[in-house]
């Protein structure tokens, strides 16, 4: 029987995370070992937006895999990637001015 930890790795990135006016980077995820990588994010505010972009590390820098997105108040991204990386992080802020969201954030891999 596989070792299910080697095939799989969820990691929470954002938990309960309050923007603010300023782009602030997640948990950063080990992506090295997995073909597949699951992005999820939601704002769990009930009245405002944020901003989101995912990066990746890709050979010396970071590079915009999905770029910029507004999440409005309850709404999610779940997104997958395909790209060779080897570490992917997300950042958050809030989409208006002091008007703070609320982010939960997971990275997920899959060999």
């Amino acid at each position: 029987m596989p070792d299910v930890n080697k095939l799989y790795k969820r990691q929470m990135v954002f938990s309960d995370y309050v923007t603010t006016n300023e782009y602030v980077d997640s948990e950063v995820f080990d992506a090295k070992p997995y073909r597949t990588i699951l992005v999820y994010v939601k704002n769990k505010h009930s009245e405002n937006s944020v901003n989101v972009r995912v990066l990746g590390f890709m050979g010396k820098r970071w590079r915009e895999l999905i770029p910029e997105v507004i999440l409005s108040a309850g709404s999610e991204l779940y997104e997958m990637l395909k790209e060779g990386v080897s570490l992917v992080k997300i950042q958050a802020k809030s989409a208006s001015m002091n008007k703070e969201g609320i982010i939960e954030a997971s990275i997920e891999g899959l060999r």
